[in-house]
């Protein structure tokens, strides 16, 4: 089997589990041969190994039973950044690059832009608190999450980038443990779905695209409330929930919908 073969049989196989199976199949290709997107396509006829062979199909076999290829290869882009991703946080989706695009227009606006204090809620594996990082270079930066294996995955992503000195890591809950003014809070927060708010919606029977919309609100409120105070006095507060349909469809009663 070549390249070229390997991708056919890799693409025919990913679209019931996949949006992109022409480019998951180039990713997980490149990721096994350990090469980049001009060296794969330059060795289109190259016959692969049987060992090459092997870990390819297992890479596919992995795919198919619904692990994210970027869980599987280990990395994402996220705002032209390529970042370790791994089960300790949530994979960055394109659309949070908005967040940032918004996060960037706020200290932009404000007088004392190069001066700002800002937050990154929820950081996960760091893609935000980087990429602002790394925009606003006089920015001051603080990153904060409840868990301590995303902690240390932000961390590698921060120096990977060498941003790690302008970026305070803050193990915490929300805003609990952020002793500090922040101008700009940011948050794409993942794990509403074991939160009483989502419980308490169920118990109501809330329809299932109306509670997406009602979970974002709730955080967006419980995280402007505390920015409102005068320790925080934050200019803007902009959130993004992951708790999209398809999230929470997978966790609802069967019945539910």
């Amino acid at each position: 089997m070549n390249v070229l073969e390997a991708l056919r049989q890799a693409r025919r196989l990913l679209p019931p589990v996949s949006d992109e199976p022409e480019l998951e199949a180039e990713l997980l290709l490149r990721h096994c041969l350990g090469v980049d997107r001009a060296s794969l396509y330059r060795l289109l006829t190259a016959e692969l190994s049987e060992e090459e062979q092997l870990r390819f199909r297992e890479l596919v076999r992995r795919r198919l039973i619904h692990e994210p290829t970027a869980y599987i290869i280990g990395r994402k882009e996220f705002f032209s950044l390529d970042l370790e991703v791994t089960p300790e946080a949530i994979i960055p989706r394109p659309e949070t690059e908005l967040l940032v695009e918004l996060a960037i227009e706020v200290a932009q606006e404000n007088p004392s832009a190069q001066a700002l204090h800002i937050a990154d809620v929820g950081t996960g594996c760091g893609a935000i608190a980087v990429a602002l990082a790394i925009a606003l270079p006089e920015a001051k930066i603080a990153a904060v999450d409840s868990s301590a294996g995303a902690l240390e995955l932000a961390k590698r992503n921060a120096r990977r980038h060498s941003v790690e000195r302008r970026i305070r890591f803050i193990s915490g809950d929300l805003l609990k443990t952020l002793n500090e003014r922040v101008n700009v809070i940011v948050a794409n927060l993942p794990y509403v779905i074991a939160t009483p708010i989502v419980s308490n919606l169920l118990i109501a029977g809330i329809p299932l695209e109306r509670m997406v919309v009602m979970v974002q609100w709730e955080i967006a409120e419980r995280l402007r409330a505390k920015a409102g105070t005068k320790e925080y006095n934050a200019l803007s507060v902009l959130v993004q929930s992951v708790a999209d349909v398809e999230v929470v469809r997978k966790v609802l009663p069967a019945n539910f919908y």
